[in-house]
């Protein structure tokens, strides 16, 4: 927000200056105002982001699959289940939101955390990607310390194997077994 803003706030009052005052004093208004906001960062760092490790992961193993989706038109269906002890649950849901973070900044069109109502240690996690070529992107953009806090999860994971990652694609409308369901049909 404070980019676009400024970009906003300065393209008027860069505009405003150029008509009173002209385009000289425009832009040396423009660079002392760039400068005081680059010595603000000093002062007034991103919390949290100068421990990350942000180069990308280089333990991604390869997708097995044997359905080939079209690349841009098929949407993705992630479903990645967890069974996390009950007296873990507040650290797994901190870590989970974080996750979520990172989901959508790496492309998620929605995600979702759910718990089984027949055995609370069950969570399943869903995220939506707009087309197989989304997720492709998505994979490419985990960072290390996306990594990292991936095994912080799987670590509360009490499962016999690790969490079980399920892939699916979306039917082709022509093929697809969604139907509407009308009210008389339920009686």
């Amino acid at each position: 927000m404070a980019a676009f803003g400024g970009v906003a706030a300065g393209s008027w009052l860069g505009g405003f200056l150029a008509d009173h005052h002209g385009v000289r004093d425009a832009l040396l208004v423009s660079a002392v105002l760039q400068l005081g906001v680059i010595s603000l960062t000093r002062w007034l760092p991103l919390r949290g982001s100068n421990n990350l490790d942000l180069m990308p992961f280089s333990g991604r193993k390869p997708i097995e699959a044997k359905v080939a989706p079209d690349r841009q038109n098929s949407p993705v269906v992630l479903f990645t289940e967890f069974r996390i002890h009950v007296a873990d649950h507040p650290k797994f849901l901190g870590l989970m939101q974080e996750r979520r973070r990172i989901r959508g900044r790496n492309g998620a069109r929605r995600w979702q955390l759910l718990q089984d109502m027949s055995d609370p240690e069950i969570w399943i996690e869903t995220i939506h990607l707009r087309a197989w070529s989304d997720y492709l992107r998505h994979r490419e953009r985990i960072a290390e310390y996306e990594a990292q806090l991936f095994a912080q999860i799987r670590a509360l994971d009490r499962g016999d194997e690790a969490p079980r990652i399920r892939r699916f694609v979306v039917a082709p409308q022509s093929h697809s077994t969604e139907a509407s369901v009308m009210p008389t049909d339920l009686a």
